[in-house]
C-alpha cells in the first residue's frame, strides 16, 4: 500500500501545481484583457491575443489537474475497483472515462517517429495499436503527422486505411479518434476505441482536451522516467507492456544483425506482418531465444 500512497499524493501534488499554474494564467488573461480596453487600438489586439492565450494555458492546466485528480480517485478505492484487487486503476482509466469511450491509448513517438511509449486501457486498445505498429498505417502516426484530429467510424475505417480498417475492425474496433500532442507535431497522439460505428460530438471535444492538457502533465514527470535506451517509463501510466518487449528484442536483433535498431524494428514489423501475429509475441521469442531474424 506504500507505493498507491505514494502516488496519490505525487498524482495530488501535480493536480494541485496544475491549478495553481491555471490560476496565474487566468488572472493573466484577465490582466491584458483589461489593458486591451486601455491602450490604443494598435496595441489592442496583441493584448487580446496574448489573453486568449493565457486562457487557452488555464484550460490545459485545468485538464491536467483534473486528469489527476480523477486518477488519485480511483487509486484511492482500488480495492473496490470491478477489476479486483490485482487490477489497480490507472491514469489510462481515468482517459476513458473522461472521454466517454471503452477503450484508449496514449502512444509517444520518438524523433525517427517509432513508439516510445504505448499506454493502453484494456487488450482491446492493445490489439488496435499493435494493428498499427504492424501495418504501418492508422490513427496514431497519422494524426501525429498531421498535426490534426482524425476520426473515422463504420466503413470510414476501411475507405481511409484499407488494410487497418477490416483488421482493427476484427477485434471489435467500429470507432476510433486519434488526436495529436502539440506540441511539437509528432510528439504522439490520443486514441479512444469505439464498438458502435458512431462518433459523438463530446467524446471528441474531450479527446481534444486530454491531448491538450497531457504534454503538460507529462512534462512534470521527472527526467529519470527515460532510460538509457531511449524508452520511456511513466508510472503515471501504471504497467506498460508494449513497446518496452518490442524495443528490447529489436535491440537483440540490432546486435545479432549488425543493424540499425530502425531496421530491427520493421524486421520485427515484417515478420508480425507476414504471419498473422502481434509484435509483442514475435518479440517474445526473439527474447527468449526461439526466433533469430536476419
Amino acid at each position: 500500500m506504500g507505493d498507491i500512497g505514494a502516488q496519490i499524493a505525487g498524482l495530488e501534488q501535480r493536480a494541485a501545481e496544475a491549478r495553481r499554474r491555471a490560476a496565474s494564467a487566468q488572472a493573466a488573461a484577465a490582466r491584458f484583457g483589461e489593458q486591451a480596453t486601455l491602450v490604443p487600438a494598435a496595441f489592442s489586439q496583441a493584448c487580446m491575443r496574448v489573453a486568449a492565450l493565457q486562457r487557452r494555458v488555464e484550460a490545459c492546466h485545468l485538464g491536467s489537474a483534473r486528469l489527476q485528480e480523477q486518477c488519485a480517485d480511483r487509486m484511492r478505492g482500488w480495492r473496490e475497483w470491478p477489476g479486483g484487487r490485482d487490477r489497480r486503476p490507472t491514469f489510462m482509466d481515468a482517459v476513458v472515462a473522461a472521454i466517454g469511450m471503452p477503450s484508449a491509448a496514449v502512444i509517444l513517438l520518438a524523433e525517427e517517429r517509432w513508439e516510445a511509449l504505448v499506454a493502453v486501457s484494456d487488450a482491446t486498445a492493445r490489439a488496435a495499436h499493435d494493428l498499427e505498429f504492424v501495418l504501418g498505417e492508422g490513427p496514431a502516426h497519422l494524426a501525429a503527422a498531421c498535426g490534426q484530429p482524425i476520426q473515422a467510424a463504420g466503413t470510414g475505417l476501411c475507405d481511409r486505411w484499407p488494410q487497418y480498417g477490416p483488421a482493427v475492425a476484427g477485434v471489435g474496433v467500429q470507432a476510433v479518434i486519434a488526436v495529436p500532442l502539440l506540441p511539437p507535431t509528432g510528439l504522439g497522439a490520443v486514441c479512444a476505441y469505439g464498438r458502435q460505428p458512431a462518433i459523438s460530438k463530446d467524446a471528441v471535444m474531450a479527446a481534444i482536451r486530454i491531448a491538450d492538457a497531457l504534454p503538460l502533465t507529462l512534462a512534470r514527470v521527472a527526467r529519470s522516467s527515460w532510460n538509457a535506451d531511449g524508452v520511456a517509463e511513466l508510472p503515471l501510466f501504471g504497467d506498460v507492456g508494449f513497446p518496452a518487449a518490442v524495443h528490447r528484442a529489436a535491440g537483440m536483433v540490432s546486435q545479432q544483425g549488425g543493424c540499425e535498431i530502425t531496421d530491427a524494428l520493421a524486421l520485427l514489423r515484417a515478420r508480425a506482418f507476414s504471419t498473422g501475429r502481434s509484435a509483442e509475441e514475435i518479440a517474445a521469442e526473439v527474447l527468449r531465444g526461439e526466433l533469430r531474424l536476419r
